[in-house]
């Protein structure tokens, strides 16, 4: 079918062509035996003229041809230069010359496929980066946030976080319970922080937020910026979650370290942690910073 449709189409035209030189070889035969007595410089003026004139004829005939071609392919060309992010873009259509037209049809269903594709990597991404029951970045999604901010920040803010109560509510009220306040705790986690700020679930009931050092100028001096948020957090935590009959109650102890390039994720997330540890043994529910040349040990 396809072979037939090309065959056709292409037939066509060389038909065409040839109808076209056919009549004007006649006419030039005619031209030729009316002027085949005029002296040989009058016949070299007609027979130049003729073939300028032939030639200007078929040079236009190739234009309109060739832009009959070239403007569906520019077509073509300015759409797939739009196909971006995963989009899925819309082919314009081609009519009367087979091969474009096939070619439309075979670039359309290439598209169609590489954005269901994108769309399944990406989720696939997304699961791999997300936790589930929070919907938080896991320490997967925390180390890719890591990768693409360090790029552009070169000073963050470090916390890591655990709920004080927690164990309690699970012993008392069943995973259920616990699964409920971690959701909440997670949701007002996120409101306190800025839209392209971090808070990610690392298990259990631990959590690691990152700040931009720089994105709190209108309410603190860049030394308080993290005492601010951690302060916002606590006061968060604290207040109590509902969960069917119940009010339950959980705070949360924090600690916080400045990091700075080219220190890396792992030792500031150590440093973070025995901040973190310091402020439990100081009595829970608070906030302490540490700097990061007072870290104990190095891995």
């Amino acid at each position: 079918m396809k072979i037939h449709k090309t065959f056709k189409y292409n037939t066509l035209v060389t038909l065409w062509i040839a109808m076209i030189i056919l009549v004007l070889m006649s006419f030039l035969s005619v031209i030729i035996s009316n002027y085949a007595y005029k002296p040989i410089g009058e016949l070299q003026v007609l027979i130049w003229g003729f073939s300028i004139g032939l030639a200007a004829l078929l040079i236009f005939i190739s234009l309109i041809l060739s832009r009959r071609i070239s403007r569906p392919l520019e077509n073509l060309s300015a759409a797939i230069e739009k196909h971006q992010d995963g989009e899925l873009i819309t082919l314009p259509k081609v009519k009367g010359i087979y091969e474009i037209e096939h070619l439309t049809h075979t670039l359309y269903d290439l598209f169609e496929t590489l954005h269901l594709n994108n769309k399944t990597i990406g989720s696939l991404e997304t699961a791999a980066s997300t936790d589930s029951l929070t919907t938080l970045s896991n320490r997967n999604g925390l180390k890719i946030y890591w990768q693409k901010t360090t790029l552009h920040h070169h000073s963050l803010y470090i916390l890591s976080m655990d709920l004080d109560g927690f164990k309690e509510i699970n012993d008392t009220y069943g995973h259920a319970a616990g699964d409920h306040v971690l959701q909440i705790v997670a949701a007002r986690l996120k409101s306190a922080i800025r839209e392209h700020e971090l808070v990610a679930r690392l298990g259990g009931d631990e959590f690691a937020i990152i700040l931009y050092a720089n994105a709190y100028q209108s309410e603190a001096s860049s030394s308080m910026i993290d005492y601010k948020v951690a302060t916002r957090i606590i006061t968060e935590v604290s207040k109590p979650i509902i969960y069917e009959a119940f009010s339950l109650h959980v705070g949360c102890s924090i600690g916080g370290t400045l990091w700075s390039h080219p220190e890396s994720l792992t030792d500031a997330l150590a440093v973070s942690d025995e901040a973190l540890y310091q402020a439990k043994a100081n009595g829970k529910n608070q906030y302490v910073f540490k700097e990061m040349q007072q870290r104990s040990t190095y891995d």
